[in-house]
């Protein structure tokens, strides 16, 4: 019997949070669910007897990776992601030492290198372009010519046998190997090759399929260089690359029955392959445009590829250099190419995802046919444009709409999902009775994804028509099902997702458990500014902060004051950012007042002044008495809160204590006012 340690169930937690558990497809909302619950997550894991677990297997789609070709693509069970993944951070070392040494610059993929707090997986200096500059290096210097090789559908290709017989070479326990095995056999539908082609953890094992090869190309002499699958192999004279070809065919047949793709595969004089390489490593631009932005963006990340960057420290010159058009006319000029190159433009879209420029976003939304092959890089920098983009989202998400009605959208379950998730994640988007209407004619992958809308909209009553559907439901779909319970009034959540929690499987419990309790947590606004929760209902529950309604702020000025007030939401400044908070309630409160009191929209005020003189409370018992809410407990509760942080004095520790463990109710609930008076302020 073997059961992990709690150690790499954490670590794997960690990594799938921050790091996703694929690139391909949009993050599991289970993933949150576990995060919420931690300590039941790993208890429940820690349980687990590798060896005998029934793995899920995950759901597999075809994505496409330019205008004609495609590759199969699989997302994991999320609970089969958090034992891989933890497995992987368990063994890993052990797969990493048997390979290569990266100091020797020959193998450049997936150096599996974690790091505890960050969540990182593999050596992030070990990539595309590192093997493409390594390579170009050694073609100066050795001169002649180069032998470019790729092997044709390697992931598609692994024999089970092949990568149990090196993971047992490694010393990974046969448990584990019989585990992993089981694993891919499944996902494989029983076939005896192929691993998964998406999750990250599976790219080790790809990389320990492969070292024989490795290995046999140095017994024969040869100097290489590879990632992934795409080999550079250096050669004196035209027939030594000739030759190569033929060795490596007879490798890769013998060790296990691969092949070389013949389209791919070509011999290049050095000088030939140098200009081809500057050509292809990405983070060489290509116009003078082009430079001048990612000198902004390397500038602004210290040349990170990785590392997001605060819009609001952009000078206006940096804002001038990533205008709508200098972008608009990099991506038309990708575009204009009879071949587009979607790598290129992939990388693009992640670079600007890094600032969360919004001049792309037209752009994007208006040509997603065209932007398909690179559509999950295209949606994340959508997402990280959500906060700075001025435009109306609502037309922007008619266009999303009716891109979903494109015949090459429609053919295409993973374009479907991912332009579905943009709704589920960007609510301002809006269209939810349109994509509603989708459900009884799509598969089970994409209403999981409109449920998830609907879940976003809180549109409660089409959900509970959905719950006589649970039984039948494959485990994607019934997981949304029962996370759609969350929108349901107490009573009516708290018996449907009783037996969930008593009779599902672990994973279901905690979205259960999740959707039980969310209406109190951050994942649900209040639905009624003007009769909220009571204020005494607080959450106890300590969790990390996020105040996804942010997003749906249309205006950026109060967007970025309030986000600026976040940063002060820790046990040491607590009081600080919600005096912030209570300072921008007080000025928003009072904005829409007097917006409406010049516009002839008010009955009455108190004393008949002008909103401009009204004290907080005042200002309150205006909108009550005007009849815009209809309740003013709440609004009473945050002016008490306003100027305790206003007037009071520094509290103590003990105090501070008392507010974080309530400051998630009270920061939501500022917010969720903000922009209940903002909204109004903007229709008058």
């Amino acid at each position: 019997m073997l059961r992990l340690r709690s150690d790499p169930y954490k670590w794997a937690i960690t990594h799938l949070l921050k790091k996703k558990d694929t690139d391909l497809f949009p993050q599991p909302f289970e993933l949150e669910a576990i995060a919420s619950f931690p300590d039941d997550a790993i208890k429940s894991l820690q349980k687990t007897d590798i060896g005998s677990y029934s793995w899920h297997g995950g759901r597999n789609t075809i994505v496409p990776k330019s205008i004609l070709s495609f590759r199969p693509a699989t997302q994991l069970d999320p609970w089969d992601s958090l034992i891989l993944t933890a497995l992987i951070y368990e063994y890993g070392d052990q797969i990493e030492k048997k390979r290569i040494p990266y100091g020797e610059e020959i193998v450049f993929s997936y150096r599996f290198l974690p790091t505890k707090h960050e969540g990182e997986m593999y050596d992030r200096d070990a990539d595309w372009p590192s093997f493409w500059g390594k390579s170009r290096e050694r073609a100066a210097s050795i001169g002649g010519y180069v032998a470019i090789a790729d092997v044709s559908s390697y992931y598609n290709q692994i024999y089970h046998d092949t990568l149990k017989a090196q993971l047992q070479v490694v010393g990974v326990p046969q448990e584990a190997v019989e585990s992993v095995i089981k694993l891919c056999s499944k996902v494989s539908q029983g076939g005896s090759r192929g691993i998964p082609v998406g999750p990250h953890s599976t790219h080790l094992l790809a990389e320990c399929a492969f070292d024989p090869i490795d290995r046999c190309l140095l017994a024969e002499g040869y100097t290489f260089c590879r990632f992934v699958d795409d080999i550079h192999i250096f050669c004196k004279t035209w027939e030594e690359a000739q030759i190569a070809f033929y060795d490596l065919a007879d490798i890769l047949d013998k060790q296990q029955k691969l092949s070389l793709q013949s389209q791919k595969s070509k011999i290049l004089s050095a000088d030939e392959f140098i200009e081809y390489a500057n050509d292809v490593i990405a983070e060489t631009p290509h116009t003078g445009i082009e430079k001048d932005v990612i000198e902004v963006i390397d500038r602004l990340s210290k040349g990170d590829p990785y590392l997001n960057i605060d819009y609001a420290i952009l000078t206006q010159d940096d804002l001038n250099i990533l205008s709508q058009q200098n972008l608009e006319t990099i991506l038309n000029s990708y575009l204009a190419h009879p071949n587009p190159n979607f790598v290129r433009i992939r990388w693009f879209f992640r670079r600007l995802a890094q600032v969360g420029v919004p001049g792309a976003v037209p752009l994007a939304v208006s040509k997603l046919e065209q932007f398909s092959p690179a559509i999950a890089d295209m949606a994340a920098y959508l997402l990280s444009a959500r906060n700075n983009y001025t435009g109306v989202w609502k037309d922007l998400g008619d266009q999303v709409l009716h891109a979903l009605e494109l015949p090459i959208i429609q053919h295409s379950e993973y374009l479907t999902v991912i332009l579905l998730d943009l709704f589920a994640c960007l609510p301002t988007l809006n269209n939810v009775e349109s994509i509603l209407q989708k459900y009884k004619t799509s598969s089970p992958m994409v209403r999981r994804e409109i449920i998830r809308v609907a879940t976003t909209h809180k549109v409660h009553y089409w959900l509970r028509q959905r719950k006589e559907e649970l039984p039948s439901a494959d485990p994607w779909l019934r997981r949304a099902l029962i996370a759609g319970a969350s929108t349901f009034g107490k009573d009516e959540r708290t018996f449907w997702l009783q037996r969930i929690e008593e009779e599902g499987t672990e994973l279901e419990k905690l979205v259960a458990k999740q959707a039980r309790t969310e209406p109190l947590q951050h994942q649900n606004p209040l639905n009624i500014p003007g009769s909220p929760t009571p204020a005494e209902q607080i959450i106890r529950k300590e969790q990390s902060l996020t105040f996804p309604q942010i997003t749906a702020i249309m205006n950026p000025t109060l967007r970025a004051n309030i986000e600026r007030a976040l940063p002060d939401i820790t046990e040491e400044r607590v009081d600080i950012g919600l005096f912030l908070l209570g300072r921008e309630f007080e000025t928003t409160l009072k904005e829409f007042l007097v917006v409406a009191y010049t516009k002839g929209k008010l009955k009455s005020t108190p004393g008949n002044k002008n909103p401009n003189e009204l004290k907080l409370a005042e200002l309150i018992s205006c909108v009550k008495s005007n009849g815009i809410v209809t309740e003013e407990a709440a609004l009473s509760y945050l002016r008490q809160i306003r100027n305790d942080r206003a007037h009071g004095g520094t509290p103590s520790l003990e105090e501070r204590h008392l507010l974080m463990r309530n400051v998630q109710y009270l920061a939501s609930l500022y917010i969720d006012y903000l922009k209940f008076f903002d909204d109004l302020t903007r229709e008058l």
